[in-house]
């Protein structure tokens, strides 16, 4: 609620800056043309595609602005320009990383993303969504499956629980793998019951199986491996969606998740592999 003051409060008090970006394509391509160093007006001329008049009169404006600086025939960023132009292009990653994948963030709640990750979205722009097909209505399940099938280590933030999925961690932990688990109390039970409680509990005990329960009902599933990050959500009704997934497999969209599986990590509380009535109070619940 505080930067959304902040940001109401900046309109009132600055909206020439806004405006100033927004309506004009011409001054924006030449923040883009100088963002690597000075350059001349041909240069400018060549790479906008834009006459040398209508250039001539952006860069004034950009002048008086002190976004740019003249020095003979070159022109180039001001500390303040630079700064603008960095956060405009992260804005047009942004956009342009929605646009892409607008069937996925369209009609879903976001509310289990914080928002410092909602504001770092464009990282997600490689990644791909997995959606259903009508020869095959568990595409992305599948597909995540398969991926899954490859892991040997896995952080995972779970608001839902499917036998197949227990089995795929079953198998990380049988061959020497290890699972970090964040559930909430409903999704622990039925993981419990699913996977087997003795299981559950020698895993604890050998370490490599940790488990964070949070107090609330999660809204976001999140696994990351070595390999990949997916990304599901819930529709703005309660439902969760599993008729598309997002997939990353670069490092940023790896950093991402795990930044999110962090975040649930410092919310929630660890069961402890050292105390066993805490693990069979868990186990009972």
């Amino acid at each position: 609620m505080h930067l959304l003051i902040d940001a109401y409060h900046y309109l009132e008090n600055q909206p020439d800056d806004i405006k100033f970006l927004a309506v004009s394509n011409v001054r924006t391509k030449i923040l883009l043309s100088l963002y690597d160093g000075p350059k001349k007006l041909a240069y400018l001329r060549e790479k906008t595609g834009i006459a040398s008049s209508t250039i001539i009169h952006g860069l004034g404006q950009l002048e008086n602005k002190n976004w740019i600086s003249r020095r003979g025939d070159n022109s180039y960023l001001t500390s303040k320009g630079k700064i603008i132009l960095v956060n405009l292009i992260k804005l047009m990653e942004k956009l342009e990383t929605i646009n892409k994948q607008h069937i996925f963030w369209k009609n879903h709640n976001l509310d289990g993303i914080p928002l410092k990750l909602q504001k770092d979205i464009h990282v997600l722009n490689e990644s791909y969504l997995v959606q259903v097909k009508l020869d095959n209505l568990e595409e992305p399940f599948t597909r995540y499956l398969e991926m899954l099938s490859h892991a040997n280590n896995i952080c995972a933030v779970l608001p839902v629980c499917f036998s197949r999925h227990n089995d795929a961690i079953q198998r990380i932990l049988v061959n020497g793998g290890f699972v970090k688990l964040i559930l909430d109390k409903d999704i622990l039970k039925q993981f419990i019951e699913q996977f087997n409680s003795f299981d559950v509990i020698k895993f604890v005990k050998m370490g490599s199986l940790e488990i964070w329960v949070v107090p609330d009902n999660l809204e976001v599933a999140c696994v990351v491996s070595e390999n990949f990050t997916s990304l599901g959500l819930f529709f703005e009704n309660g439902v969760y969606d599993t008729s598309c997934l997002l997939m990353g497999y670069n490092k940023p969209a790896l950093d991402w998740g795990n930044n999110l599986f962090h975040h649930y990590q410092n919310i929630a509380e660890k069961i402890d592999k050292n105390d066993i009535k805490q693990i069979e109070s868990w186990i009972k619940i």
